[in-house]
């Protein structure tokens, strides 16, 4: 199982701390998301992403360790709220979200799925190092 403290001390650039105001400001932000978790605010390519608690929580829990699969018992793990009994299918629903607000034009897809595995949050890139958008087809 993944322990959320580790993915939090192993990804320093992928975690900003800088002092506003007195305070202390966490934000998180891989390629062009940014989840500013004191506010509960997130945009994607600088555009307002609207979520619900849960699926920030499943955002910033994906943020913290970009790259890496996770399955769907280490994602219901870490991100719902203990004590509370749901399908792992309900990731499934949750994921389907979070793509869908995380879809810009003309921009990759970052929600992976790994079938057979699980979850990561990543850009697919080519050979060349060059991104290569996920086709989404309107539905």
């Amino acid at each position: 199982m993944t322990d959320i403290a580790a993915l939090e001390g192993k990804t320093p650039f992928a975690v900003q701390s800088t002092p506003v105001d007195g305070h202390i400001e966490t934000t998180l932000r891989y390629l062009d998301i940014e989840l500013d978790w004191r506010t509960h605010r997130a945009t994607r390519a600088r555009r307002p992403i609207h979520l619900s608690t849960l699926d920030l929580k499943l955002l910033r829990f994906l943020m913290l360790a970009p790259g890496q699969v996770f399955t769907r018992a280490e994602i219901l793990e870490h991100v719902w709220p203990k004590g509370v009994h749901v399908c792992e299918r309900t990731v499934d629903v949750h994921m389907t979200a979070l793509r869908k607000e995380l879809h810009v034009q003309d921009k990759p897809d970052l929600v992976r799925t790994v079938r057979g595995r699980g979850y990561s949050l990543d850009c697919v890139l080519s050979e060349a190092g060059v991104d290569i958008p996920r086709i989404r087809r309107a539905v």
